[in-house]
């Protein structure tokens, strides 16, 4: 345990380094772990998010369309639907991860299309996957044409908690926070420069330039690094699932 907490010190420390580097900060992108989560058909999770959020990329395209699914039907998935989803939606993710094109993009092709671009990515797709998409689609088109845009949003908790298949103890919505507070967050930096008078106008010039930066507070107490690992472990558990 000291060694995992070891650790993720040392790259929080790492990322506050980075950032203490950089010039000072005028503007936070401030992110919560109350904040909502809004799914995202190109990636087709809801972990789309900002490099400043603590969940950003945890999701996965199969839990992630299946809570989709349940959160805006109000039930779970048909299983003859699942099945189809199932057999198909990681193939996806492979082409989409080798090929660079979008979920959405996918969606749109014949299942010529597909096929040849599977194997231009040395992936061989089987007649139970070429039908599979085909019915994929389907299920993807009529599910959208029931979503109303609330359908498309859930909180962070929720999302959690329909990932672990439980409900989330206070211990861990608390390590959620501290493990959120003490993530890198994106920044604006300005920085101002003035040149010599000009040899035409007699005037100095001054330039405004913006930057992007990280920035970390101060690194957290051997304590809170205890607690945080509660949250730590959550979020590893998705990454690795």
């Amino acid at each position: 345990m000291k060694k995992k907490i070891s650790m993720f010190l040392f790259l929080l420390l790492l990322f506050y380094v980075i950032g203490c580097s950089s010039a000072n900060p005028t503007t936070l992108n401030e992110t919560s772990i109350y904040d909502p989560l809004t799914f995202n058909f190109s990636s087709m999770t809801y972990t789309n998010t900002s490099y400043s959020d603590v969940l950003f990329g945890i999701g996965n395209p199969m839990d992630d369309f299946s809570i989709l699914y349940k959160v805006s039907q109000g039930t779970e998935m048909p299983q003859e639907d699942y099945v189809v989803v199932e057999e198909i939606l990681p193939v996806l993710a492979d082409i989409k991860k080798e090929s660079n094109y979008s979920f959405t993009y996918l969606m749109t092709m014949s299942s010529e299309d597909l096929n040849s671009l599977a194997l231009e990515n040395t992936i061989i797709l089987t007649l139970t996957e070429i039908v599979a998409f085909n019915e994929m689609k389907t299920i993807l088109e009529d599910l959208k044409s029931s979503l109303v845009t609330e359908d498309y949003s859930i909180s962070k908790i929720t999302y959690l908690e329909l990932r672990v298949d439980r409900e989330l103890t206070n211990e861990e919505v608390e390590a959620l926070i501290l493990i959120q507070k003490y993530f890198p967050k994106t920044a604006i930096a300005t920085t101002t420069t003035t040149t010599s008078e000009s040899v035409f106008y007699y005037n100095a010039y001054s330039g405004v330039s913006s930057e992007l930066m990280d920035i970390t507070p101060a690194p957290p107490t051997e304590e809170e690094l205890v607690k945080m690992e509660i949250a730590y472990n959550l979020l590893e558990s998705l990454i690795d699932n």
